[in-house]
C-alpha cells in the first residue's frame, strides 16, 4: 500500500504572528494557565497537553517554555533583516527596512497519511504500538530536517507536534531570510505553477527523501483526485469527510475517557486491597498481642497461686518456730525469728511485684500469726 504526504505552507506578517502562535502553540500557553477559545471544532481541548512544541535559537534546538520566547526570536532576526538599495541621490547604499505586509514568518503544515499514522487518538493511546510511534516521529524528524536544508537550520524558528486533533500532524514555522538578510520566499523556492514550479519540484524532493527512509509514499500529490469531481461533488465529498472525522474524533475521545476511568477504578481498588491488607495486618497483630497477653496473665496467676501457698506454710512454720523458741531462749531468739520474718515477707513481695509499704505491714501482721 502507497501513502500520500502533504506540506503545505504561507506567508505570515508580523501583525498576524502573535495570533498563529496562540493556535499552533496552545499547549504552552495551557500549561502557563492561559487558555484561548479556538475556531477549530476538531480541537480536542482534552488531548492539548499531549502536544509536543519547541523552537530553534540560532539553529540549535532549546526549550520552549512561553509563546513570547518564539516573538521575541523573531523580532530579534527581523531587527538586522531587511534590503539594500542605492540612493539616487547620494549615490550610497543604504539598508531597507522589512515592509509591514511582508511574510516574515513561513508557516508550513506537515501531515503524513493518516492511513500510515492512525487517528491522534489511536497513536496517543496507552495500547498504542511505541516502535510505530518512535517511527511516525522519525519521519516527521526527515521532514523538518528537508526545511533546514532548504531554508537554512538558522531560519528555523518552532515547531509543534499536535495530537489534539483528527489526525496527528506538524506546524513548522520558518523566517525565509536569505544571504543578503531579505525577507524573500523566492530566494528558498522559485514562484510560478504546474509540475515545473519551485513548489512541485519542492514536492518531489521530499516525496523522494521520505521514500529513501522507507515510507511507501504515494507519487501523486494529496488531493490529486479531486480533478474527477465537479466543485458541487468535491464539496459534499469534503463535507462528509468532516463529518465522519467529527465522529471518529469523538468516539476515539470517548475511548480515551473510559480507559481513564478504569485505570482510575483499577488504582483505587488497588488501594482498597491495600487498605484491607493492612486492616487485616493490624487484627492478627492485635490477635497476637491479645494470646501473648492471655499466657502471660496465665502465668502470673499460676506464680500468684504457688506464693500464696509457699507464704501460708512459711508462715506457719514460722509461728510454729516462733512459739517454741521463745519457751526455750527467750528475746534473742525472738528478734531473729522477726528478721526472719521479714525476709521472707521481702521474698515475697519480689515474686509479686508488690513494694506498697501497706502491703509490708499486712505480710508482717501475717506472718507474726493469731495473738502475737
Amino acid at each position: 500500500m502507497t501513502y500520500t504526504v502533504s506540506h503545505r505552507q504561507g506567508g505570515v506578517t508580523r501583525a498576524d504572528v502573535a495570533g498563529l502562535i496562540r493556535h499552533e502553540f496552545r499547549d504552552v500557553d495551557r500549561h502557563n494557565g492561559v487558555e484561548t477559545q479556538h475556531s477549530n471544532e476538531r480541537i480536542i481541548p482534552g488531548r492539548t497537553h499531549l502536544n509536543v512544541s519547541w523552537m530553534w535559537r540560532g539553529g540549535e534546538k532549546v526549550e520552549l517554555t512561553n509563546s513570547r520566547q518564539i516573538l521575541e526570536e523573531l523580532d530579534s532576526r527581523l531587527e538586522n533583516a531587511g534590503g539594500q538599495r542605492v540612493d539616487k541621490k547620494t549615490g550610497k547604499t543604504v539598508h531597507t527596512k522589512v515592509r509591514k505586509d511582508a511574510g516574515v514568518v513561513r508557516d508550513i503544515v506537515l501531515q503524513l497519511d493518516p492511513d500510515f499514522t492512525g487517528r491522534s487518538g489511536a497513536l496517543v493511546s496507552l495500547s498504542s504500538d511505541q516502535e510505530h510511534r518512535d517511527r511516525v516521529g522519525e519521519l516527521y524528524d526527515e521532514m523538518i530536517e528537508h526545511y533546514a536544508e532548504l531554508y537554512g537550520r538558522e531560519n528555523l524558528l518552532a515547531a509543534s507536534l499536535h495530537l489534539d486533533e483528527t489526525n496527528p500532524h506538524v506546524h513548522l514555522l520558518l523566517t525565509p531570510i536569505d544571504d543578503q538578510g531579505r525577507v524573500r520566499q523566492q530566494s528558498f523556492i522559485a514562484a510560478g505553477k504546474g509540475p515545473k514550479s519551485g513548489m512541485a519540484k519542492n514536492d518531489r524532493a521530499m516525496r523522494s527523501r521520505l521514500k529513501n527512509k522507507g515510507y511507501d509514499v504515494d507519487p501523486e500529490p494529496i488531493g490529486g483526485g479531486r480533478k474527477h469531481m465537479s466543485v458541487d461533488e468535491y464539496a459534499k465529498f469534503k463535507a462528509r469527510e468532516g463529518e465522519v472525522e467529527g465522529r471518529q474524533a469523538e468516539v476515539e475521545d470517548r475511548s480515551m475517557m473510559i480507559r481513564r476511568q478504569v485505570e482510575a477504578l483499577d488504582d483505587r481498588e488497588a488501594s482498597v486491597r491495600r487498605q484491607e491488607a493492612a486492616v487485616r495486618a493490624r487484627e492478627d497483630e492485635v490477635a497476637r498481642r491479645e494470646a501473648e497477653a492471655a499466657k502471660t496473665a496465665q502465668k502470673a496467676a499460676q506464680r500468684l497461686s504457688e506464693a500464696d501457698g509457699l507464704y501460708s506454710k512459711t508462715s506457719e512454720l514460722l509461728h510454729e518456730l516462733e512459739m517454741n523458741t521463745i519457751k526455750v531462749v527467750g528475746k534473742p531468739a525472738r528478734r531473729r525469728v522477726d528478721g526472719l520474718r521479714g525476709e521472707v515477707a521481702g521474698a515475697r513481695r519480689v515474686l509479686l511485684n508488690d513494694d506498697e509499704p501497706g502491703h509490708a505491714a499486712q505480710d508482717e501482721r501475717h506472718l507474726r500469726g493469731p495473738g502475737v
